[in-house]
């Protein structure tokens, strides 16, 4: 089963519309705010995507990677400041791009940083010319070591 976290019941309805126009019988969209939505338990993987507010929610994160089984897979992409030496063309574009989805600019640095106390083997990968980074790793086992250790 595939579940879907949506705050918005308009693109609710879109999300739904689309499952049903594919015949994905597999996938439920859960109206509500991510700090209190009802959350599936024991997933096999969590996936942020373009949800900046979010990841940089200590109790979002705390709540939805707990809601993985140990070992499960994580997956984060999103918007960063980029820090090349050509970064500032690119830092305008993603800034502009990203100022009507977010509430805050927080952690534009390190927007994976709240993951990284809960994952193990935690991978970031910069893409879109450093402006934007993929996150992955694994919900970490009781008593692991995670990479913030």
């Amino acid at each position: 089963m595939v579940s879907g976290i949506e705050l918005s019941d308009e693109m609710a309805a879109v999300a739904r519309q689309r499952t049903e126009a594919q015949n994905w019988s597999n996938v439920q969209v859960i109206v509500g705010d991510a700090s209190n939505a009802r959350l599936p338990s024991d997933v096999d993987a969590i996936l942020f995507f373009l949800t900046h507010d979010l990841t940089r929610t200590p109790a979002v994160v705390e709540r939805a990677v707990g809601a993985g089984q140990p070992g499960a897979r994580v997956v984060a992409f999103g918007p960063v400041r980029a820090t090349h030496p050509f970064a500032a063309p690119v830092n305008a574009v993603v800034r502009a791009i990203s100022r009507p989805y977010v509430t805050t600019f927080e952690g534009f640095d390190a927007p994976w940083s709240y993951l990284a106390a809960h994952l193990c083997d935690l991978d970031i990968t910069r893409t879109m010319f450093g402006g934007a980074y993929i996150a992955t790793g694994t919900r970490a086992q009781p008593g692991s070591k995670r990479k913030s250790d």
